[in-house]
């Protein structure tokens, strides 16, 4: 997670999918949107 950033955490229900997330992840393939609450 990037720091100072609550939020989601991504699990893999086996090591395939965990490394093809991470190939994504490594290649910038993955689109972060942030919701802000403010009061």
């Amino acid at each position: 997670m990037d720091n100072d950033t609550a939020g989601l955490l991504y699990f893999a229900k086996d090591l395939s999918t965990f490394d093809n997330y991470r190939q994504l992840q490594a290649q910038m393939k993955i689109e972060k949107h942030y919701i802000a609450q403010i009061q």
